[in-house]
């Protein structure tokens, strides 16, 4: 694809855990020149004409500390990250360079990110967390301070890594930081950490009770609850969870961030009132390219936004379902693949 020279590329991220089969479709699929790994794996032998650099290896090479000065275009690729998906094979998403810059700039803008700012990396290379988490934190000039697996699933550690390293920003789904918080209540621990200063939380329907529990360990938190999908660029709505109303079902969805559209849509996608139950898209800067060599699936997700066309004019069929508040903040509802059940009434979409 765009952006597939060596030097200014584009980049593709792959588990080392995953089944041996997924990483040959998605090294196959993806079309990649060149995998980079940092021992020896089975992957390695398996990739046939794609250049292979091991890293211990490559360490010695000296090279310039100055800027490359690279010409590249905003719309050329920046990354393409392949989804689970939970039926058939993984669909890659592609997004451009552009896109990334809008989402990490809105990020440090909005919540004053800077040089102080110390975020703790828990998430895989392969979540597209991780693209802020690694370019937002940097373009900041704040500290990104790696954790590894085993101290993420040991309390005891996580604790020590947060107090030690004065973590100032967290970004996770819910269940990482519902897990901190529970073990931390069972073990009725007096741990208190006054330097984390931003919760953002994904991915996940967060527990409606957790933004309040949480602050008796991180008493200057603000949470933040996101949204969106890894084809609308990591996020494309917000919600800052000042505070919990016990009549919620859920903390709500929000609103677009800078440069981003949502639209709660019909069956022949027009706009339904407000209130009213829809299928929601994601239009503006932060709309993938589309799926790598898969222009059937690209076909049927990505269509042309009618409403707006000057931020690329195109939109994403999230497959969610949603309503707009009276307060202008969006309701989610789960996905439209399953039966919906409201007020005792069950509906099909």
């Amino acid at each position: 694809g765009r952006g597939n020279s060596i030097a200014g590329g584009a980049y593709v991220p792959i588990d080392p855990s995953y089944p041996l089969d997924r990483q040959q479709y998605i090294l196959q699929n993806s079309e990649v020149s060149l995998l980079v790994a940092d021992a020896h794996y089975p992957i390695g032998q398996a990739c046939g004409d794609t250049g292979y650099i091991l890293l211990a290896e490559a360490m010695d090479v000296s090279s310039a500390d100055t800027n490359l000065n690279i010409k590249k275009d905003s719309g050329d690729l920046a990354y393409t990250i392949y989804t689970s998906g939970s039926t058939g094979l993984p669909k890659g998403v592609m997004i451009a360079h552009h896109s990334a810059v809008n989402l990490i700039e809105w990020v440090n803008r909005e919540f004053k990110v800077g040089e102080n700012d110390r975020l703790l990396f828990i998430t895989s290379m392969c979540f597209d967390l991780s693209v802020y988490d690694i370019f937002g934190m940097l373009s900041s000039g704040g500290s990104i301070v790696i954790a590894r697996q085993e101290e993420v699933q040991d309390v005891t550690e996580l604790k020590r890594l947060m107090l030690e390293e004065r973590i100032t920003f967290w970004d996770s789904v819910p269940t990482t930081m519902n897990y901190l918080v529970s073990e931390l209540e069972a073990s009725e621990d007096s741990f208190e950490q006054p330097d984390l200063r931003l919760v953002f939380m994904s991915g996940d329907w967060i527990p409606v009770s957790l933004p309040e529990r949480l602050k008796t360990y991180f008493p200057h938190a603000e949470v933040i609850s996101l949204g969106g999908a890894t084809e609308g660029t990591v996020w494309s709505n917000y919600y800052p969870v000042t505070h919990v109303d016990p009549s919620w079902a859920s903390i709500p969805y929000g609103k677009p961030i800078a440069n981003n559209y949502f639209y709660i849509l019909d069956a022949g996608r027009n706009l339904v009132p407000q209130g009213v139950i829809g299928e929601l898209y994601i239009g503006g800067v932060g709309v993938a390219e589309g799926y790598a060599n898969d222009p059937v699936k690209t076909a049927y997700s990505y269509v042309e936004d009618p409403y707006q066309k000057s931020l690329g004019g195109r939109m994403y069929r999230t497959g969610d379902l949603g309503r707009m508040l009276a307060n202008g903040n969006m309701e989610f509802l789960g996905r439209k693949d399953q039966q919906v059940k409201i007020r005792g009434i069950t509906s099909e979409f």
